[in-house]
């Protein structure tokens, strides 16, 4: 199964499947109406009725794959802006130097900052680090990190920027504002 492919944990209703529903419950003779004749008011009653729960149904369970179809959708998005991000070289660098941006004021003091890169993104970060920096950083390749992601250590402290991290609390994020708010039926 691809990360792609959805499952439901129900089955989804198609109009067909609610039109036989209703047509079953119009057709089918109830046992009051074998038992007690054919009391045409009492049998519509009881037909309105059984309707009316048979339709209460399936707006529960439409309900319920409203939530599931909404969650699946939140948790696509988080992965097709993940694949995007990691294969995008010029979204990649982007990242890395916002990451940077923010932690810059966090690593000032005395201690030797080292800020660890993917090899590939070495050479453009020294650059860019050049142009848009004082502070004096020293930056090495870590193969271990995903192309994107960083690493700062300053002294006996260290910050993780981290893509799958950050997707994970979106994704996280989605879910409760799915659960909180619910979805429109």
């Amino acid at each position: 199964m691809s990360s792609f492919d959805v499952q439901f944990e129900i089955p989804l209703f198609s109009a067909a499947a609610v039109d036989a529903l209703v047509i079953a419950q119009i057709v089918a003779p109830t046992e009051s109406e074998s038992q007690q004749g054919p009391d045409e008011n009492a049998w519509l009653l009881e037909m309105a009725r059984s309707i009316e729960n048979q339709l209460r149904q399936i707006e529960q369970a439409i309900h319920s794959q409203n939530q599931l179809i909404a969650k699946a959708a939140g948790e696509y998005a988080v992965e097709i802006t993940q694949a995007i991000l990691q294969q995008d070289d010029e979204l990649i660098q982007k990242r890395i130097t916002r990451y940077v941006e923010l932690a810059l004021p966090d690593t000032n003091g005395p201690n030797q900052i080292c800020l660890f890169v993917h090899s590939q993104r070495v050479p453009a970060i020294e650059s860019w680090l050049k142009q848009n920096s004082d502070s004096p950083i020293e930056v090495a390749a870590d193969d271990a990190l995903p192309d994107g992601d960083c690493r700062f250590e300053f002294g006996e402290s260290g910050l993780l920027a981290s893509l799958d991290f950050q997707m994970e609390r979106i994704k996280t994020r989605l879910q409760q504002a799915i659960a909180a708010e619910g979805v429109p039926s």
